[in-house]
């Protein structure tokens, strides 16, 4: 059984080249949205990662995407004494690092389906603020729980970042 094909230049394109080339005015419509977007998006990742070891940097972005300024900022809160400060025993500096990562693992789906129903523009906008927020409190806890708390909280909201920038 032999196939004829009517077009026989078809094959060779697959049928992409004539039926998605954009005109001239939707490639300048979305050069003007990227000139516009991205810088932005650019800035919050770079903050995103501000201050961050390289090594730290390759691991999350293979696992998860998270927040480093705060990793950093309570590595350095516990060289400048948040143990004491906070009465923390055994592992619980562990736990309060480890706390972060349930939400963020467990939110990152119902965020990306948040996303469908919600603008990107105010999902990260709304994340951003929160994230902001939260990481203030974070700075005025005096209490163990009031510090994983605040990182349980942290990791709702990063969650929903993420997913945000990518769409």
């Amino acid at each position: 059984m032999e196939l004829k094909l009517s077009n026989p230049a078809s094959v060779e394109d697959h049928g992409e080249a004539s039926s998605t080339e954009l005109s001239l005015d939707e490639k300048r419509l979305l050069w003007k949205c990227d000139r516009h977007v991205l810088p932005i998006l650019f800035c919050l990742l770079v903050l995103n990662f501000l201050g961050e070891p390289s090594a730290v940097i390759f691991f999350e972005r293979t696992f998860l995407s998270t927040n480093c300024s705060d990793r950093v900022n309570i590595g350095n809160a516990k060289i400048q004494g948040l143990e004491e400060d906070l009465h923390l025993k055994n592992n619980d500096y562990n736990v309060a690092l480890f706390v972060l990562f349930i939400p963020l693992i467990l939110c990152d789906v119902p965020s990306t389906m948040i996303l469908k129903k919600v603008a990107p523009s105010t999902w990260i906008s709304g994340m951003v603020l929160m994230f902001g927020i939260v990481t203030i409190c974070e700075g005025l806890v005096t209490t163990y729980a009031g510090l994983v708390t605040a990182r349980f909280f942290l990791g709702i909201f990063e969650a929903g970042f993420t997913p945000g920038i990518a769409s």
